[in-house]
């Protein structure tokens, strides 16, 4: 899928890298590393790059010896989760680190079950939403590389977003924050731009009346 941005029109993302379908406790274990895969995709072919003048610096080179890895010479720019932060690579080249925020739960009514949905042998029906949330920071030496990468990392994410949501089948999917720059504080100093995405999980499940619920507790497991 492409996108006509002002920036470039041959920017693209192929949803298909990602699965169609699976549980929000997928999700919630999967969603780091298909953000991750999403900006390797994109800053590994300098023709998706909208900044011009970084067209040919903000590539993302793999290591010829560890696949799924940058290369630590040629590679232009460093994209990993916050839990796997190597400052020895942020020194000396721009970044973006992904790390998920907290998830909450938003009932869709009482006891998330959904009213007047009874099936011919009495089966219940509930659902409910789960609200997560990942910040990408875009980190650079220099304050206005920082807010370049920024940009680049919004605009992707924003004109892509209806895409990665249906893709992965998501409630929503969306940019919702571009914070002010701070300073990193390392061994040197670099600047940080976080970017925020939000996004929406459907969670449904069905109960089935086999015995009363309490008549299956066993007193000797309870430590009664």
């Amino acid at each position: 899928m492409s996108s006509d941005s002002n920036y470039n029109p041959a920017s693209r993302l192929d949803v298909s890298i990602f699965p169609g379908r699976c549980d929000p406790g997928s999700k919630l274990r999967l969603m780091t590393g298909w953000l991750r895969q999403w900006m390797i995709v994109h800053f590994a072919d300098s023709l998706n790059i909208y900044d011009q003048k970084k067209k040919n610096v903000w590539v993302w080179r793999q290591d010829p010896n560890k696949k799924g890895e940058a290369d630590p010479v040629s590679s232009g720019i460093v994209i990993e989760p916050n839990t796997r932060y190597d400052t020895a690579f942020t020194e000396t080249r721009p970044a973006v680190i992904i790390k998920r925020q907290k998830w909450r739960k938003q009932r869709f009514g009482i006891n998330d079950q959904l009213l007047g949905e009874v099936g011919p042998n009495g089966e219940m029906y509930f659902a409910n939403y789960w609200l997560g949330a990942h910040t990408l920071f875009c980190i650079a030496s220099e304050p206005v590389e920082a807010e370049m990468l920024a940009i680049e990392v919004y605009t992707e994410l924003n004109e892509f977003a209806s895409a990665f949501r249906k893709g992965v089948n998501l409630m929503r999917f969306e940019v919702t924050d571009v914070d002010e720059i701070g300073i990193l504080e390392e061994s040197g100093q670099s600047f940080v731009v976080p970017v925020t995405i939000a996004y929406a999980v459907e969670e449904s499940w069905t109960l089935r009346s086999e015995a009363p619920f309490l008549q299956r507790f066993d007193a000797a497991l309870m430590g009664l």
